[in-house]
């Protein structure tokens, strides 16, 4: 900062003596300006062209199917897509922030790659802006002086193509609007002052759930709807311009660990799941789990539990932990997976695999293992299972280890 005195901040510990070189500062001999690749008048007349088809006509007053949003311009929305680098040597190609124009609201809501390092943007053009974007895409095709750049031609010199952007791009790819089933999405909400409390108001006004939580990032409000996917697009192409993005809700199974026990319970949700798990063939193969042990009456896992044992016979078979440990929580992740989806689709699993415990680590009241012997442990737990059930194909799940292990290396 000019003036500012910088004394008090000097460290003797702290020296650039040796690396620091005194010297004026002199601007590059180099000509920095920008020189155009292409023939900016001809490819401005086929932007200019692509960008009026792209904007459709205003609606009659009285006909206009969007919703008003308080503190949103009513607007539509544009894909812009850009023309992939020529060689390998260039990043990839991207539109940049400089083609918004804040002041008038143009704004890019979302971008992904595309193939060849190219990409492609969702802008939102508001009504009243219609004029300035076109009048500056005139400008950047006007036939200039020679020598003299042309404007803009930073926002406009990658843009291959123009056009009318339909609502689903805002979704996640592979979005299936067929899939009539409700669930949890997660609305990206542009936070402009009032937007996202006035989404809400009408989405419940439509008749979408909304959760009464919502996740808050310095320019975007996450609020999450429950309905379903062909629901969504056609309240989201109501409200173009308020929402960045619509994703899938991703959750957890918490729900179904804590509902109230005057209501249905986790226990028949969980009763319900294994009512719906088929065993796999006797010859599947399996997954061997080494830890705490595994509790084998556990009804998601009785079906899919080839063997149980352990190195030592005296520690028992059995997770040495209450409610179920980390072999139990191990064995189940390594059978079922995530939980969350088999617990909310109704649909029949049938197993592929089974899995095996090897108790590996001794309960409370037994002298723990001392590290020397983990390797020898570990070798014990796996001659174990194989001499038990040598047969089938075999995936071993080792995870425990040492809290004084360096975690840099491996260990024996």
């Amino acid at each position: 900062m000019a003036g500012q005195d910088f004394d008090g901040y000097q460290s003797p510990h702290l020296t650039l003596d040796g690396v620091r070189r005194v010297a004026a500062f002199a601007a590059p001999k180099r000509k920095m300006d920008i020189k155009p690749i292409k023939d900016n008048v001809a490819h401005g007349a086929a932007l200019l062209e692509q960008l009026a088809a792209a904007l459709p006509h205003l609606p009659l007053a009285g006909a206009d199917a969007r919703l008003p949003i308080s503190g949103l311009k009513p607007g539509v929305l544009v894909s812009l897509e850009t023309e992939a680098p020529n060689t390998d040597r260039k990043g990839p190609s991207k539109i940049p922030l400089s083609f918004e124009m804040p002041g008038q609201d143009v704004v890019i809501l979302s971008s992904r790659r595309t193939e060849g390092r190219a990409e492609e943007s969702i802008v939102f053009v508001p009504d009243d802006a219609r004029q300035g974007l076109t009048r500056r895409l005139e400008e950047y095709g006007a036939r200039g002086m020679r020598n003299t750049p042309p404007k803009y031609i930073a926002e406009f010199e990658k843009i291959e193509r123009i056009a009318a952007a339909e609502t689903s791009k805002l979704f996640s790819a592979g979005t299936d609007f067929d899939d009539q089933a409700p669930r949890w999405w997660e609305l990206w909400i542009r936070k402009l002052d009032g937007v996202p409390g006035a989404v809400i108001r009408a989405a419940q006004n439509a008749r979408i759930e909304v959760h009464p939580q919502q996740l808050f990032f310095p320019d975007t409000t996450v609020v999450f709807i429950y309905a379903a996917a062909r629901q969504v697009l056609a309240f989201a192409s109501r409200v173009p311009g308020a929402i960045e993005e619509v994703r899938p809700g991703l959750g957890t199974i918490e729900p179904f660990l804590t509902m109230g026990e005057e209501r249905v319970t986790q226990f028949d949700f969980v009763d319900e799941l294994a009512g719906r798990i088929i065993p796999a063939r006797s010859d599947a193969p399996t997954v061997c789990v080494m830890d705490t042990g595994v509790a084998s009456a556990h009804p998601l896992l009785v079906d899919g539990l080839a063997a149980a044992t352990a190195v030592d016979a005296a520690w028992g078979v059995e997770d040495h932990y209450r409610h179920g440990g980390h072999g139990t929580s191990v064995a189940s992740l390594a059978l079922l997976g995530d939980l969350e989806h088999p617990m909310s689709d109704g649909r029949v699993i049938e197993l592929t695999h089974t899995v095996e415990s090897v108790k590996l680590l001794p309960p409370p009241g037994f002298s723990p293992t001392p590290p020397p012997s983990y390797g020898v442990v570990t070798q014990s737990a796996v001659g174990i299972i194989e001499t038990e059930r040598p047969s089938p194909d075999r995936a071993f799940c080792l995870a425990s280890c040492h809290p004084d292990a360096d975690s840099s290396r491996p260990s024996s």
